[in-house]
């Protein structure tokens, strides 16, 4: 009888968490049908079938190995015959269907990570969050690196949470493909190197206090000795993979060899002269690609780029842009939740494991967000925070910790997820545009966000249908224009081309409605035509 049970119990957990899956890839898939390619993704996807083809040297130095998984479908499709399966496989929607597949993966890490910390129903709240939060549905669609980069560094923490609880050879070697992995996806993972050597540290902070109390020394030494090599071995195993990623081209070039753009580059090249003859174990397309990736981040600010927040036009940057996109871009109910679980962790004072599991969740939170919102100088949309949400979701698991006693807390995040899924399947299909209900005029939106978080290209498809049904309307005249005009949001505020392009537009004509989340449809009188 108790067998019985158990496997039934079994059975709806894993039927529960099977809807969960097939309702996000349902989501996903679905809303890609009239979805157009967004600004970046042609560069990264040919980058893929470059590498394919032997090629791993690159212009573009954004574009990473990780996208040759997104054309492995074409470049399969190109060496089957015609037919059906061949028209599949060549198409851009499947090679999209790559990173929805990782996406979902996403969600399965976090909900293993949650479910092995906090138990079952914490891990299916955290699946529910990461499946389901906008923000990776818009851009966990796309041929780009923003959700792999998200995949790959809670991977890498993972790994290493995994490594703490069962040292081995396995998991230790798990926890340096995975951190190498990261380094293929997206140059924000570099951070990964401190980040992951401070977790490690405080992994055993608890044993070197002993060590220090006892005064036992020479086992303190031995103890952060150990920490180190552990470290240096992660790093090792992680060169290789970045090396196989990069195809070897260029490896064991010397410091002195390369061109460096950025200050942090050449002041470190000018300071290591003497022995910067000697081989660097790091191929070319990586190392060249961080530095100018350094460069473009450090003269954005100030420069020829124009970041946008709640109507302003800047060439400098915001500081906290993030933490005040998040405020708009993420659900109600997903930051109700978050508050909640952290709100009661520290009320409660249950910081017993605090070591050993939350310091996984809470610091990689702190970490990226004062990064990203203190010391990072590009500031184009919240697809660069995205990295953030995993460890959110799988923290928000310490609200379910105990389910079966804390049953009034189940069914209040219980209608905190209906109504977050209600938001987000109000905005089907376009997520890249999704605001939450502060913003409870759409027609707002671009008031308080542009660029990737509302208007990325992805809704040309809907601007030219719209157009041949209204050939009355034009199209983003270059001249103060009269009568009925449309026009992307980037180009009114001047994030695409010049500020000053649309300025008699943008400072003296408000427009009536948006259209297809990019653009803005404006009617002007002919006598009171702006100069």
């Amino acid at each position: 009888m108790y067998t019985n049970q158990f496997w039934g119990k079994r059975i709806i957990h894993r039927i529960l968490l099977a809807i969960l899956v097939v309702g996000f890839l349902a989501l996903s898939i679905l809303s890609l049908r009239h979805m157009t390619m967004t600004y970046d993704e042609d560069h990264f996807f040919l980058y893929g079938m470059q590498l394919l083809q032997g090629n791993a040297a690159r212009g573009n130095p954004s574009v990473m190995p990780v996208n040759a998984l997104n054309a492995v479908p074409k470049w399969i499709g190109m060496h089957v015959q015609e037919g059906i399966l061949g028209q599949i496989l060549n198409t851009f929607q499947t090679a999209r269907l790559v990173t929805i597949i990782f996406s979902a993966s996403l969600g399965l890490l976090c909900f293993y990570w949650s479910k092995a910390l906090y138990g079952y129903w914490a891990g299916l709240l955290t699946i529910f969050l990461c499946l389901f939060e906008p923000n990776l549905i818009a851009h966990g669609r796309l041929v780009t690196t923003d959700l792999y980069a998200t995949f790959g560094i809670a991977l890498a923490v993972f790994s290493l949470w995994l490594f703490t609880q069962k040292q081995s050879v396995a998991t230790f070697l798990f926890a340096g493909l995975a951190l190498g992995f990261s380094q293929c996806v997206k140059f924000t993972s570099v951070l990964l190197y401190p980040l992951l050597f401070i977790l490690l540290f405080l992994s055993t902070f608890p044993k070197l206090c002993h060590l220090l109390k006892r005064r036992e020394y020479r086992a303190t030494i031995k103890h952060l000795a150990s920490i180190l090599l552990l470290f240096m071995g992660l790093v090792l195993i992680s060169l290789l993979v970045i090396n196989a990623g990069f195809l070897f081209r260029g490896t064991f070039m010397s410091l002195n060899e390369y061109p460096f753009y950025s200050s942090f580059f050449n002041s470190l090249q000018n300071r290591l002269y003497s022995i910067g003859s000697l081989p660097l174990p790091l191929p070319r397309p990586y190392l060249s690609g961080l530095d100018r990736v350094l460069h473009h981040e450090r003269t954005a600010r100030g420069g020829d780029a124009v970041f946008y927040l709640l109507g302003k036009l800047q060439s400098d940057g915001f500081t906290g842009y993030y933490a005040i996109a998040s405020l708009f871009k993420m659900p109600i109910a997903f930051q109700a939740i978050i508050i909640w679980a952290v709100a009661r962790y520290f009320v409660s004072h249950k910081f017993s494991t605090f070591f050993e599991q939350e310091q996984f969740l809470l610091i990689p939170i702190l970490f990226f967000a004062v990064y990203f919102n203190f010391f990072n100088d590009f500031h184009k949309g919240i697809r660069h925070y995205l990295v953030i949400i995993p460890f959110m979701t799988v923290f928000s698991g310490t609200l379910l910790r105990n389910a079966k006693n804390v049953m009034k807390r189940v069914l209040l995040t219980g209608v905190l997820c209906l109504y977050m899924l209600v938001s987000v399947l109000s905005y089907f299909p376009d997520y890249i545009g999704y605001f939450n209900e502060i913003v409870y005029d759409r027609d707002d939106r671009y008031l308080y966000l542009a660029d990737s978080n509302l208007d990325w290209g992805q809704s040309q498809w809907y601007l030219d249908r719209y157009l041949e049904t209204h050939p009355e309307v034009e199209y983003a005249p270059k001249e103060p224009s009269s009568g009925s005009l449309i026009i992307s949001v980037n180009e009114l505020l001047g994030i695409i081309g010049s500020p000053k392009d649309y300025a008699w537009l943008r400072e003296n004509y408000q427009p009536f409605e948006s259209f297809a989340s990019s653009y803005l449809l404006f009617k002007i009188d002919p006598d009171g035509v702006a100069e």
